[in-house]
């Protein structure tokens, strides 16, 4: 059985119970924290598309998932991602490495799931699927 992309994201009971910031850059909080926020927040634009048939919420999600995998997300990525490593690549914090695998899973199956629904469009799960073979794998 494949898994949900979000299925280990936490829920809530109340779909919008905490403004989602549609503008919140990488710079403001640091890659792992915006990822996280970003899939967080397309679980809850989700959520909510099951209880309320609106089209402002399908497009909320649409602009979601294209800055989720913009390519200009890469060099922030990328610059986090050297504080965590030696000068011979070797990880220096788990603490870091891990929570980040495990976002970067969900970011893939996303995607994944995605191109599943769409195998005509933009196709940038590649782009996921080798940043988490050089990054993690």
């Amino acid at each position: 059985m494949k898994n949900n992309w979000n299925d280990n994201l936490p829920t809530t009971s109340i779909p919008f119970e905490k403004q989602i910031d549609l503008g919140e850059t990488i710079s403001d909080s640091g890659y792992l924290s915006w990822l996280r926020n970003t899939l967080g927040n397309i679980r809850r634009v989700r959520k909510a598309r099951q209880q309320i048939d609106e089209r402002h919420l399908e497009e909320t999600e649409q602009r979601l998932i294209h800055h989720l995998f913009d390519i200009n997300c890469w060099a922030p990525f990328e610059k986090e991602l050297m504080e965590y490593v030696d000068d011979a690549g070797d990880i220096i914090d788990r603490n870091y490495w891990q929570p980040l695998n495990a976002e970067l899973i969900r970011a893939a199956n996303l995607q994944s799931e995605r191109l599943d629904r769409k195998s005509d469009s933009e196709n940038t799960y590649f782009t996921y699927a080798e940043l988490y073979d050089n990054v993690i794998g």
